[in-house]
């Protein structure tokens, strides 16, 4: 009891993008380095809509949905992306962990 053995456990892999939750949308703020979302193609300000068919309207449904994900696994991302002077467009990508 007093010293039990560590749990071992894989952790879950990052879609390594800082998030930020506006009015039930998830927002891409910015980069790390060497973001594996930003070289699959995602950008500043993209809105996520969904991970793999996974409707997202809050960042812990993000973080619940890399629960199920596992390290070399891929996912897809939809987001929505403003244009200048020609709308907002839906776009698809693969972000590989």
């Amino acid at each position: 009891m007093l010293f039990p053995q560590p749990i071992k456990y894989t952790e879950a892999p990052k879609l390594m993008a800082v998030l930020k939750e506006e009015e039930g949308k998830v927002k891409i703020q910015e980069f790390p380095a060497d973001s594996v979302s930003e070289k699959a193609g995602l950008k500043k300000d993209d809105i996520i809509l969904a991970l793999d068919d996974t409707k997202v309207e809050s960042i812990d449904d993000v973080k619940i949905f890399l629960l199920y994900k596992k390290k070399g696994d891929t996912a897809t991302v939809r987001v929505m992306r403003e244009r200048f002077l020609l709308g907002p467009v839906e776009k698809t990508f693969t972000v590989k962990f």
